[in-house]
C-alpha cells in the first residue's frame, strides 16, 4: 500500500511536510512534528515495536501564517477556549490517504490510541492546536495548561496531571462513535489524551480483523470500551495493560472481579497513579462476553493486517 501523499491545499492548510525515514518514526517527542504513516499489511501480533515504512515528518510551524484562530468548547478544560493551530480534518484530507483507507489511528504521546474513522472527522470537529490564545485570539503562547486529574476522576484522583507538549488536540465534547454512551458524565477517550504524536491510516476492516477471535462479542466490548488504552499482544494502545502480554488478564481475573475493576476504581490504584477511569454502566454480562473473548485471545496469536 501507498503511503500517503501530501498536498498544500487551502488556506486552513498549515502544515509543511518534509519526508522522513524510518528511524526517525521511532523518535518520540520530535519538535513540532507529526508522524504520518500508512500501516503496512503484516503481522503485528507480539511485536512490542513493529517498523514504520513511508513515514512523513508534518511541521505546522514551517508556514505559521497560515494557522487559523478557533474558539470552541474544549471538553478537557470544560470551558470555551481560543486556540491557533489546524482543524484536523484539513490535515487528513491533505494526506490523501489511498485507496482503502478509512480510519484515522491518533497516536498521543502518552502511549494512547483513538481510532476516527475517517468519515466522521468532519463531525468530530477536532482542532489540533499549537498555540493557546486570549479569547480576542490574540497573545497567542505555545503553552498549555495542564488538565488536573481530579477534574476527571472526581475525588478519587490519579494524582497524575495530564500534561501537553508542543500541541493539544481539542474535541469540543465527549462523543465518539464507538462509544455506546449518551450520559454527559460517562467514559469518553478525549478526557484522558495528551499532545498528539501521529496519524496512522489504516483499512478499518482490516485493522479490526486483528481482535476478531471466537463468537462470544467480547471485540465488540473491547472496541467501545478499551481499545483506546489497552493492547491484545501488542496490537494497539500502550497506556494501560496488555491484556495478553506478558500475563493473559483471563488468568488473573474472573469475569465478577473484571466487572468490579472496570465498574469502581480501586483508593491503592489512584494513590499509586495508575487509575483506569472508572465506567460506572458496565454490567457482569459485558465484562463476561470480554473475559471469554480474552481467554480465547490467550490462546490464539492476533490476526494479521491484511488490508
Amino acid at each position: 500500500m501507498k503511503s500517503p501523499q501530501f498536498a498544500l491545499t487551502g488556506v486552513m492548510l498549515a502544515a509543511c511536510f518534509s519526508a522522513s525515514n524510518a528511524a526517525r518514526a521511532d523518535l518520540v517527542g520530535d519538535v513540532n512534528t507529526l508522524q504520518v504513516w500508512t500501516r503496512q499489511a503484516g503481522s503485528y501480533s507480539d511485536d512490542e515495536t513493529p517498523r514504520r515504512k513511508g513515514v512523513v515528518a508534518v511541521d505546522p510551524y514551517r508556514l505559521k501564517t497560515r494557522l487559523v484562530v478557533k474558539s470552541l468548547r474544549d471538553v478537557q478544560y470544560d470551558v470555551k477556549a481560543t486556540y491557533r493551530g489546524l482543524p484536523l480534518a484539513a490535515i487528513v484530507k491533505a494526506a490523501k490517504p489511498g485507496e482503502g483507507i478509512d480510519l484515522a489511528l491518533l497516536h498521543f504521546e502518552n502511549t494512547m490510541i483513538v481510532p476516527v474513522p475517517i468519515a466522521q472527522l468532519n463531525h468530530l470537529d477536532a482542532f489540533l492546536a499549537v498555540e493557546s490564545c486570549n479569547a480576542r485570539g490574540r497573545d497567542c503562547k505555545s503553552q498549555f495548561e495542564e488538565v488536573p486529574r481530579a477534574a476527571v476522576y472526581g475525588d478519587q484522583a490519579d494524582p497524575r496531571p495530564i500534561q501537553f507538549a508542543w500541541n493539544k488536540l481539542v474535541v469540543g465534547r465527549r462523543w465518539h462513535p464507538d462509544v455506546a454512551n449518551d450520559d454527559p458524565n460517562g467514559f469518553s477517550p478525549w478526557l484522558y489524551v495528551d499532545s498528539l504524536k501521529g496519524i496512522e491510516f489504516a483499512n478499518s476492516a482490516a485493522y479490526y480483523r486483528q481482535f476478531a477471535v471466537g463468537k462470544s462479542g467480547g471485540d465488540e466490548v473491547f472496541r467501545a470500551r478499551c481499545q483506546f488504552c489497552h493492547a491484545v499482544r501488542y496490537v494497539g494502545a500502550h497506556f494501560g495493560w496488555d491484556f495478553v502480554t506478558p500475563l493473559p488478564i483471563a488468568e488473573k481475573r474472573t469475569p465478577a472481579t473484571l466487572t468490579n475493576h472496570v465498574k469502581y476504581p480501586k483508593l491503592m490504584a489512584s494513590k499509586l497513579g495508575t487509575q483506569m477511569p472508572p465506567q460506572k454502566d458496565v454490567e457482569l454480562e459485558e465484562m463476561t462476553r470480554l473475559w471469554t473473548w480474552m481467554r480465547d485471545l490467550s490462546r490464539l496469536p492476533a490476526a494479521p493486517y491484511r488490508p
